[in-house]
């Protein structure tokens, strides 16, 4: 039988670091919620997934008498030797769950109401009237800290209200900062962007840069990799990405913190650059990730288009859907003036899961959408899955330091990363196939 090739390899150590950030998630976020033999098969599981990483790290190598040494009959010696290993590897276990329960938990983002209130009385859209009836952390928020609030008695507020916070654990380096003013113009000109209402750039508020919008009503129904399988969905999201690449670059030029990238061909080579070599050095030899980046580069002189505002993460995990209707485009975090085809190119994967090309590219331009030509879409296509990639090999690299402790940034680095890389690969069949 041939041996098996682990296209898309984890190490010993990145194993050991995701289940410890898994045992470390079901004892303090998911047992204290449970009741009974739930909770008791949760305390076991994460038991169970402490001895598996203490497997993975601990000596196997002459680890003890071999069973020829017992021939002639018991060896107290060889018994007592092996008993030695036994005795250290349940030290080992006990330790790391010691440690796991000694410690507040995978790195906080916790919704503080009082300080909250505190805050929104202090501003004029709230004032002294102003109260907090709820607070709490949304799921999801992989790169920001998000919560929903509820208030009432605010001079200027609705009565829900969504806080998006920086986070020290974020790979990203995005910040709120440069998102506030640009919401503002979004939704003056009619962009189905969450309002603004509040920015704080200091960190003596709520302990890190924050901005304060309105709650939209929906929910998300579908992410990056599953969208819902509902064409008018996904017309919907190509005309609402027509009406904010059909504004004039001038009114954001302005906006502090928003940049030009991924534009020209100079921005490129060195964004490339830069990509590259951290997922080299995350991930090793990959051969489609290798060809991928090979493909990327000759084409670099070919990319063109005109110059408009680029979302730069559009998916269903970032829209809000209320009865059938797309409510909501969010999360703007990695918004730049750039070159329109990166947000068609980014989108393509999940559209055709939807709709067919064609149709999804002939509803962006009825609404008013750009021109842009096959070639730059494509690049565009392998650009966001490898640009994506290269967070999630950070991410990674984070946990398996042992510096980062969060269930969202385990989970995404684990699940999503062998996903993407699959993506990557069957786009650039397609492209490579089409010349």
């Amino acid at each position: 039988m041939a041996e098996k090739t682990h296209i898309t390899s984890i190490d010993e150590n990145t194993a050991y670091w995701y289940l410890i950030n898994m045992a470390d998630t079901l004892h303090h976020e998911v047992t204290p919620e449970l009741k009974g033999a739930a909770k008791e098969r949760a305390e076991q599981l994460s038991l169970m997934m402490t001895r598996l990483a203490t497997r993975l790290v601990f000596p196997s190598e002459d680890s003890g008498p071999h069973l020829d040494a017992l021939e002639g009959g018991l060896d107290k010696e060889s018994i007592n030797h092996d008993g030695a290993i036994l005795d250290a590897e349940q030290a080992v276990v006990d330790e790391l769950m010691a440690s796991i329960a000694g410690k507040a938990g995978p790195q906080a983002r916790e919704a503080d109401p009082a300080r909250i209130e505190v805050y929104l009385k202090s501003i004029e859209a709230g004032g002294p009237a102003t109260k907090v009836t709820a607070a709490k952390l949304l799921a999801g928020g992989r790169s920001k800290a998000t919560f929903k609030v509820s208030q009432s008695g605010a001079r200027d507020l609705p009565d829900d209200l969504i806080i998006r916070q920086d986070w020290a654990g974020s790979v990203t380096g995005a910040t709120v900062v440069s998102e506030y003013e640009m919401l503002r113009k979004l939704h003056a000109h009619g962009v189905k962007a969450p309002q603004p209402f509040a920015l704080e750039t200091g960190s003596d508020a709520l302990g890190a840069p924050f901005m304060i919008v309105a709650a939209v009503r929906g929910a998300c129904i579908g992410g990056i990799f599953d969208p819902p399988r509902d064409e008018a969905l996904a017309l919907q999201a190509a005309e609402q990405m027509a009406a904010f690449h059909r504004i004039s670059c001038a009114e954001f030029e302005a906006c502090e913190g928003l940049i030009e990238r991924s534009y020209t061909a100079e921005q490129l080579s060195a964004e490339l650059d830069a990509i590259e070599g951290i997922v080299k050095s995350l991930e090793g030899e990959n051969v489609t990730l290798h060809a991928a980046f090979d493909w990327l580069w000759r084409h670099i002189a070919d990319v063109k288009g005109p110059r408009v505002l680029v979302h730069g993460d559009l998916g269903f995990h970032n829209f809000l859907v209320e009865g059938g209707t797309l409510s909501a485009v969010l999360d703007w975090e990695f918004a730049h003036l750039g070159n329109p085809a990166e947000d068609l190119g980014y989108v393509r994967s999940w559209a055709e899961q939807m709709t067919d090309w064609e149709t999804f590219l002939r509803a962006y331009r009825e609404a008013g959408g750009l021109k842009t030509d096959k070639t730059s879409v494509d690049f565009f296509t392998l650009w966001s899955g490898l640009r994506i990639y290269h967070f999630l090999m950070q991410a990674r690299a984070g946990i398996t330091s042992g510096k980062v402790r969060d269930p969202e940034l385990t989970h995404i680095s684990l699940e999503l990363a062998p996903m993407l890389a699959h993506r990557i690969s069957r786009e650039l069949r397609r492209i490579v196939s089409d010349e």
